[in-house]
């Protein structure tokens, strides 16, 4: 191997060692269902009509170490009489070291949020499930899109 391609090679290895990307911790920062119709109470055929709103936000705790939410919330309607609602708040802790600014916006934007996406999604499965209601099973959702669609709005 020529010498500039050790170093080229050698920078590649430093850098690659330098950066981290750490799961410390997923968990349910809240969760709640509030039912305004139970399912024995419903007087015309299920043809539910979900509305959702999807929010990230995140935090810096210590060293590199980041808080991130994937908070929805949801609302269910049955031929427009309110059905029930569903609030959660999916959290993580990521360790993020040896990345710029840029490139930590975007992990903490895109990458961490599908990450938690489907804890997200079992949640509001489980919890509508439960309830006595058909499970309610969110469509994937494409993070990077939508952080690019956010990028270029605040341009």
């Amino acid at each position: 191997m020529a010498k500039a391609e050790k170093s080229t090679a050698k920078a590649k290895n430093e850098e690659a060692t330098e950066r981290a990307f750490i799961i410390k911790q997923v968990f349910i920062k809240h969760s709640s269902l509030d039912i305004k119709v139970a399912p024995f109470e419903l007087d015309s055929e299920w043809q539910p009509d979900a509305g959702m709103n999807l929010d990230v936000y995140s935090k810096k705790l210590e060293n590199s170490h980041y808080l991130v939410e994937l908070r929805t919330e949801i609302d269910v309607k049955n031929n427009n009489k309110e059905i029930f609602k569903i609030n959660t708040v999916q959290s993580g802790i990521f360790e993020m070291a040896g990345y710029t600014d840029m490139q930590i916006e975007q992990l903490k934007n895109s990458f961490c949020p599908n990450i938690l996406f489907p804890y997200s999604r079992q949640i509001v499965s489980q919890l509508t499930s439960q309830a006595g209601f058909p499970p309610l099973i969110m469509a994937p959702i494409d993070f990077d899109g939508r952080y690019q669609q956010l990028q270029s709005e605040k341009s």
